[in-house]
């Protein structure tokens, strides 16, 4: 059986589209498994192929080439019938999404990284989930994988002691490099060919140019190999220079296979700013995505490339020797032979590569090594000569101010766009409570994040002040900035103040950040009591990640009874709108087509009960008409819109656009404001109506006091570094990693579909004076703040 995965998977290497079979069985999956009453079938047939779409089921899903099909659950027992070819090899992991107990998980069963695997015609296989995982030792639970890394480092061993016999035979390095040279490419183009979902039926001498990146960076690897060889005068040193080229050839490959998943997802290779962005991998996000992605099929593809790639290079050198021998061949021959033909299918094929896909086909070492070179960017936007206004400070209009509201609760809804909530416009009816509150409400239409990243809204809603433009965090790199707080002011004005968070508060310094605002009580997951637990686990080993946000309401009324008489500001933020979406409730089909996308609208229907149960909390307690409650996102969420998912990929409407809704019934009424603005106008906003000045240092304007200028800006440094702008009913985009803008009539264009930027030219180098405009501006400030906030440090 091992023989004929490791055989599937390198035939699922060579060649990605390989038909199936003809008859057709229904395939019934069991497995036994008593701590999980949510269970869904991953599945895929002879290596994770595709199958005909007419096989599937209703209620099979698709989503990153992978089917997942819910299995039916009793006593125990999880069933699933799958139509699958007669005869293929079905290759299984099971996904478990609720415990026994009710609690959330995100655990992936995939037998220890070997996978579970069933032959379709057979009678129906069985399988079961170790009840016990965390109790077998380290080794017992990875022993496949242990076993795999020992199987690899002795074939490597192996290899090197056969290469370095070879290379006594006859001490021709410069040719061992060019054959590397060559063979490195061919898997590059191999990859690229798997990247782009090309069949070898696209094979021809252009279309082999689509691993000319990688062929620059081959280059310019080999050439440092040779001039370090020359310097070198040893055979035996030249030996060893020749391993680690060796190594840094295979890694490389390697590095290129790991990355096709990145690059679907990204658009781009891998970077330094993502690393960042995940707080170097160890946020959950990444470690979800990481766990979620790692099964036993890629192991054994990166063992089959592995030995693969060994036995092609020491059979080339055998050949080329043996060539050598028997014939009036020269070396340098075969090596002029081997770069022309290599330089001149990658130069010809270079003009070939649509220019929609340069940025996939980057050759990942290079671009990553380079994004940390360049991580803050390159943009014109940073050095156009442009008027450095500064803008006017926010002033009070007492029309505004209403003595009613003594309190404050900020709500603000993780991931949470705009455009899928009923109150905007949605089409899934999720958001009731809140549908029904907007007769005691007002409604803000056109509210953006200035970035799609929590930690970056965070400093705008406290603090007023527009993100670093950075991939940097200022709650990473400066939580002790010096900039007056929502929590600063009211705190002055004798208010008690809390913070609580159904998510983790250590990501990216955040804590400390919001220790540095000077919040009296500052909880998050591993404080708050609630029984609803996350899990996120995979070979055997688990952490928790959040709670249910069902438990923010809870905690907020027993810190309210706690000190009943004191005016308050609290501030929720929520968790389960973010990536992997968990939720503790039944699910209800929204969609039928996207699993994530579902999972999320039902979310942002537990957020509407969570806003539901913060108000009935505050009417039970006779606080409700004194207190002005906010309900806010954070950034958006994308599902396929623009070819994106996630949020930090773009500055799309999904990605920006976000709900903004103030609730008090005697002040309200049901207005809807069709004000542009952004997450800095919060808290003028809210100091506006508590009568409150606002401090001259923020850079936001109440949305009721009559002083906006109707314009926001926004940034995303991550994939590529993009700009925008909201300017009346214009949208512009500035993409300054491939120089591309995009401008958008939101009226008559909502989605985003109609590019009409070629058609206004004057509008659009106009709107890129006022966003360059902004980026300088911003700079200045940023590099005023952080060096306010060294001295004082210093100090």
């Amino acid at each position: 059986m091992h023989l004929k995965k490791i055989l599937s998977g390198f035939l699922f290497i060579l060649c990605p589209y390989i038909g199936v079979g003809q008859n057709v069985v229904s395939q019934e999956i069991q497995y036994l498994n008593n701590e999980a009453t949510e269970v869904y079938l991953v599945w895929g047939v002879n290596g994770w192929q595709h199958i005909p779409d007419s096989l599937l089921s209703d209620n099979t899903k698709t989503i990153n080439g992978l089917y997942y099909s819910p299995m039916t659950h009793n006593n125990g027992i999880h069933k699933a019938k799958i139509n699958v070819p007669e005869g293929s090899e079905i290759n299984i992991n099971f996904w478990l999404t609720k415990s026994h107990d009710g609690n959330l998980m995100d655990i992936w069963d995939t037998n220890a990284g070997k996978g579970y695997y069933a032959i379709a015609g057979d009678s129906g296989d069985i399988f079961q989930h170790d009840p016990e995982p965390d109790a077998r030792s380290f080794l017992e639970k990875h022993k496949w994988l242990i076993g795999t890394v020992i199987t690899l480092l002795f074939v490597f061993a192996v290899f090197l002691r056969l290469h370095f016999k070879l290379t006594r035979l006859f001490d021709h390095y410069v040719m061992a490099a060019a054959v590397l040279f060559a063979l490195t490419y061919v898997f590059h183009v191999g990859i690229r060919f798997r990247l782009l979902e090309w069949s070898f039926s696209y094979l021809s001498p252009s279309s082999i140019g689509v691993a000319s990146f990688d062929l620059l960076y081959l280059t310019i690897i080999t050439v440092i190999f040779l001039l370090s060889a020359l310097w070198i005068k040893s055979p035996g040193k030249r030996r060893y220079l020749l391993s680690v080229l060796l190594i840094i050839m295979l890694g490389s490959t390697l590095f290129a296979l790991t990355n096709i998943n990145i690059v679907h997802e990204l658009g781009h290779p891998f970077n330094y700013q993502w690393l960042y962005y995940s707080d170097f991998l160890s946020s959950t996000e990444a470690k979800s995505a990481i766990l979620a992605n790692v099964d036993s099929f890629i192991l054994y593809e990166t063992l089959v490339l592995i030995i693969a790639f060994l036995i092609c290079y020491y059979s080339f050198m055998v050949i080329a020797n043996f060539i050598m021998a028997k014939s009036a061949i020269r070396p340098k021959h075969i090596i002029i032979s081997i770069i022309l033909a290599v330089s001149t299918l990658g130069i010809v094929g270079y003009s070939r590569i649509p220019s929609v896909e340069t940025f996939k086909l980057k050759n990942p070492v290079a671009y990553f090594i380079s994004s940390v070179f360049t991580a803050q960017g390159e943009s014109r936007l940073f050095t156009m000569d442009v008027p450095l206004n500064k803008p006017e400070a926010p002033k009070l209009n007492e029309f505004v101010f209403n003595p009613v509201i003594k309190n404050l609760v900020v709500i603000i809804l993780e991931s949470a766009g705009a455009d899928y909530m009923d109150i905007y416009g949605g089409e899934y009816n999720v958001t009731p409570r809140m549908q029904m509150e907007f007769e005691n409400a007002a409604v803000f239409e056109n509210i953006y994040a200035h970035a799609p990243a929590t930690n970056k809204s965070m400093v705008s809603i406290l603090c007023s002040l527009y993100p670093w433009i950075s991939y940097n965090s200022l709650t990473q790199e400066v939580p002790d900035l010096m900039q007056p707080s929502i929590t600063s002011i009211f705190s002055e004005a004798g208010y008690r103040t809390s913070f609580f968070s159904s998510s983790d508060l250590d990501f990216q310094n955040s804590r400390t950040f919001l220790k540095e605002r000077g919040f009296d009580l500052i909880s998050d997951y591993k404080d708050i009591p609630c029984t609803q637990q996350f899990k996120l686990e995979s070979f055997g080993e688990g952490y928790g990640i959040g709670i249910d946000d069902s438990c923010l309401p809870p905690i907020l009324s027993s810190w309210i009874d706690a000190d009943p008489g004191s005016p308050f500001l609290s501030i929720l933020w929520t968790n389960q709108g973010h990536y992997p979406y968990f939720f503790s409730g039944k699910e209800k089909e929204y969609v039928d087509n996207d699993i994530f996308k579902n999972k999320y609208l039902n979310i942002i229907e537990h957020y509407d009960m969570v806003v539901g149960a913060v108000l009935d909390s505050l009417e039970n307690r006779g606080l409700l008409d004194s207190t002005l409650v906010v309900v806010v996102g954070d950034h958006g969420e994308a599902f396929g819109q623009h070819e994106q998912s996630g949020h930090g990929n773009g500055i799309y409407e999904e990605n920006v656009h976000i709900p903004l809704m103030l609730i008090n019934r005697n002040v309200f009424n049901g207005q809807r404001y069709s004000t542009i603005g952004g997450l800095i106008d919060l808290a003028p906003t809210i100091t506006d109506l508590t009568g409150r000045t606002p401090p001259a240092e923020w850079q936001g304007s109440s949305l009721l006091a009559g002083l906006q200028k109707n314009k926001t800006f926004f940034f995303a440094p991550w994939s590529d570094f993009l700009f925008g702008m909201r300017n009346e009913n214009l949208k512009i985009i500035f993409n300054e990693t491939t120089g591309i803008a995009e401008c958008y009539d939101l009226i008559s264009d909502p989605r985003e579909t109609n590019n009409i930027a070629s058609e206004n030219d004057a509008i659009v180098e106009e709107l890129r004076m006022e966003v360059a405009a902004w980026v300088q501006q911003n700079t200045k400030l940023m590099e005023e703040v952080r060096t306010s906030a060294k001295n004082l440090k210093d100090h």
